[in-house]
């Protein structure tokens, strides 16, 4: 099975963001588990689909082997039942000629079936093991990478949150300098009014 990807400690959004409430870090992390959600239901039903696909390849080997079995005793039995006529002893006539065609391809038949019985069995198992651990690693890859655009967006907006307190701050300082500023031009012009 995969592990789950665990969020870095190294960020500063892990110790500083209090994600209770509603604001942009909460929704960020709710709809990256969201997807995260997504990506496991993705993985069960693709578990699913290739269990399902292992469980049909299986009966249908089975099935094969079964039918090949079958084939191969029928073209024993016909075989030793005309023996003489399958050696070549008996001169041919049409009907013998399509009879011994008939056990000849009886006989490749079940061969055929056997070798497809061995391919599902073992050939195309194989296939889906690999197709499942691909699959695990994608989730795991898709997961990380999840993961990966959660802290950078998460870190993007704890930079942009500490830039517009600074820059909400240089605001207030400026406004409180203009206004300073101000005071002090009534008050230089009230003092050279004044003055005689």
């Amino acid at each position: 099975m995969f592990q789950c990807v665990q969020p870095s400690s190294d960020l500063p959004m892990s110790s500083n963001i209090s994600l209770k409430g509603k604001g942009p870090f909460a929704e960020v992390r709710s709809g990256m588990e969201a997807l995260f959600d997504l990506f496991d239901l993705r993985l069960k039903t693709q578990e699913q689909e290739v269990a399902d696909l292992k469980d049909f390849l299986k009966k249908r080997a089975e099935l094969e082997k079964k039918f090949s079995k079958e084939l191969d005793a029928l073209e024993k039995t016909m075989f030793s039942k005309h023996k003489d006529i399958m050696v070549g002893v008996v001169p041919g006539s049409s009907v013998t000629n399509i009879l011994r065609t008939f056990i000849k391809e009886t006989g490749d038949h079940s061969r055929h079936h056997d070798g497809l019985a061995e391919v599902l069995s073992s050939g195309m198992m194989s296939i889906c093991n690999s197709i499942s651990n691909d699959v695990h690693s994608q989730n795991r890859q898709c997961k990380a990478a999840g993961q990966e655009v959660q802290e950078n967006v998460l870190r993007t907006l704890l930079e942009l949150q500490n830039s517009t307190k600074v820059l909400q701050k240089s605001r207030n300082n400026f406004d409180l300098s203009q206004k300073k500023m101000i005071d002090v031009k009534k008050e230089i012009e009230k003092l050279e009014r004044d003055m005689p």
